[in-house]
């Protein structure tokens, strides 16, 4: 098991680390930039966006692409293990406490736990990749 605080990363519609994820979500006909343009409030609970929910199962790696818009990477985490992958959101609003968790089942291949990562972009999209071994 191996728990990754999230890293900052640029704009999820430039970072070269999200251009995997952006065509695959295109491919499903998720059209992200709708997503990213639809205004939150971060000091309010809000309805979660699962059409941004994905996880993709590539030859290489796995990549979880999740909405974490109103937190920052302080307020992630993400825990990895062969039989769960959880990401974790929370923080303190003006509203009270607003936390978003996400549970993932078992990875279908073994993964390598040392290239496990987990990045935020600017504007709140979570990644977590992992290599399979």
């Amino acid at each position: 098991m191996r728990i990754l605080k999230a890293r900052y990363c640029m704009q999820f519609s430039a970072d070269r680390i999200f251009a995997s994820v952006r065509s695959k979500l295109a491919e499903r006909g998720i059209n992200w930039n709708t997503v990213l343009r639809n205004p939150i409030n971060p000091d309010e609970h809000r309805e979660h966006f699962p059409e941004i929910d994905q996880a993709f199962y590539n030859n290489d790696r796995f990549e979880i692409v999740l909405d974490g818009r109103g937190y920052t990477p302080k307020h992630v985490k993400c825990v990895i293990a062969q039989d769960l992958v959880e990401i974790v959101a929370e923080r303190e609003t003006k509203a009270g406490h607003m936390s978003l968790i996400k549970k993932y089942p078992p990875l279908p291949r073994q993964w390598d736990s040392n290239s496990g990562d987990c990045c935020m972009s600017t504007e709140g999209i979570i990644l977590v990749t992992g290599a399979w071994i």
